[in-house]
C-alpha cells in the first residue's frame, strides 16, 4: 500500500509530465520520462513538502493606486455612478 510520500511523488511525477492548467506544455521525449522519474523517487521528504506549500502571487494589477497619487500624475478622474437621461436634454 502506497503512503503519503509515495503519493507526493507521483503527483509530482505527473505535474511535471504533464503540466499544470495554464503552464508552458512541454513535449518530453521517451528518454527524458525515466530521468525525470528517478528524479521525483529521489526527492526527501523536505523537498516535497516544501514544495508543496502554497506561494503568495505578486500581481501589479493588485495594487490599485489611491485618487489622491491619480490626480497628483494628472489622470482626471469621472464618476460615472449616476446616468443622465438622454430625454432631459
Amino acid at each position: 500500500m502506497a503512503d503519503a510520500l509515495d503519493i507526493l511523488r507521483n503527483g509530482v511525477f505527473r505535474k511535471r509530465v504533464n503540466g499544470v492548467p495554464g503552464g508552458n506544455h512541454v513535449l518530453w521525449e521517451d528518454k527524458d520520462l525515466p530521468r525525470i522519474y528517478e528524479r521525483a523517487e529521489s526527492l526527501r521528504p523536505e523537498e516535497i513538502i516544501r514544495a508543496s506549500q502554497p506561494t503568495a502571487i505578486k500581481s501589479r494589477a493588485a495594487a490599485i493606486p489611491d485618487k489622491a497619487s491619480l490626480v497628483k500624475i494628472g489622470v482626471e478622474l469621472r464618476d460615472f455612478s449616476h446616468k443622465r437621461d438622454s430625454r432631459s436634454r
